[in-house]
Parts: structure tokens; C-alpha cells; sequence
């Protein structure tokens, strides 16, 4: 018989099959369309999952779930000069608001790092703002993100096109 063949949905229709909200429909789609102008396209990486790259390196996981769209594992450097650019297009917010906080460091179990079990994640200063225990595997993570937000996602991405 097999293994049974694993279709790999588009992503638009993975947003208009489990996505209610028309409002995070319609942004999301636009936020998807905006990637593919700019040559970044979602290819596929798992189920409900897709790797958003440019040039062959990856900079980005979207993942769509039942009502849940989850951008995360930025793989961005803050360089001066990128947080210069933060910080001159007040985006500030849009990157200290949404890091995400080592597991270990809330006592939860973290699969991802490879550091000994007392290792409560990275501390980093960002525009001048010292955050402590971030996820070394998942510096940053969108839920559900807005249009606000998804306009801020746009302008840290244009800093590396």
C-alpha cells in the first residue's frame, strides 16, 4: 500500500478554510500577497505550516490553525545598524512586544535548546530596551496579528530586502 500522500495546501486556502474572522482573512491575505510581491513566497514546511525565505534563507514560520495564525521564528540579526532602523521607523513596539519568553524560564520543558537545564534564555538590548530570557529558538512570535501589527512585520522585513 504505502505511505498515504501528504497534500500540501496553499496557504491562502489554509487562511480561508480555518480563518472565521474576515477581518484577519482579508489582512492576513494581503500580509501573504505582499510577501509573494516582494519574493519572499510561503512554500510549504508541514502540515498547516510554511517557511517564509529570500535568497534561500529562511526568515520566518507562518503556521495556520483553527482561528489561530501564528507568525514566529524570526531568524533576524539586530545588527546597530538594523536597530537604527528599528528605531528611526518607530518600530520599537512592534519588535520588544512580542519576544518570546524562554520555557525553561517559566518552568516548562524546552525541546529546542541544546543548553544544560539551568539555562533560562539569551538577554539582549534592543533600541535600549534589555530584555532578559528570551527563546533562543523563537526570538519572536505573532498571534493572531492585527493589522497594526502586520504593517510593522512589513517594515522589519523591508529592512532586509
Amino acid at each position: 500500500m504505502g505511505e498515504p500522500k501528504i497534500t500540501r495546501t496553499k496557504i491562502e486556502d489554509a487562511i480561508n478554510e480555518y480563518i472565521d474572522d474576515e477581518n484577519t482573512k482579508v489582512f492576513t491575505l494581503d500580509f501573504i500577497a505582499w510577501l509573494r510581491k516582494n519574493k519572499m513566497s510561503p512554500s510549504w514546511n508541514a502540515k498547516n505550516s510554511w517557511k517564509v525565505s529570500l535568497n534561500k534563507r529562511k526568515v520566518f514560520i507562518v503556521d495556520v490553525g483553527k482561528n489561530v495564525i501564528t507568525i514566529h521564528r524570526f531568524w533576524l540579526n539586530f545588527t546597530d545598524e538594523y536597530q537604527a532602523f528599528i528605531t528611526n521607523n518607530n518600530l520599537q513596539n512592534t519588535v520588544c512586544d512580542y519576544f518570546t519568553v524562554c520555557g525553561r524560564f517559566e518552568g516548562r520543558f524546552c525541546k529546542g535548546c541544546p543548553p544544560s537545564p539551568d539555562f533560562t534564555g539569551i538577554s539582549k538590548s534592543i533600541c535600549g530596551i534589555e530584555i532578559k530570557n528570551i527563546c533562543r529558538g523563537e526570538i519572536m512570535k505573532f498571534v493572531n496579528p492585527g493589522y497594526e501589527t502586520l504593517e510593522g512585520i512589513k517594515k522589519l522585513l523591508d529592512f532586509i530586502l
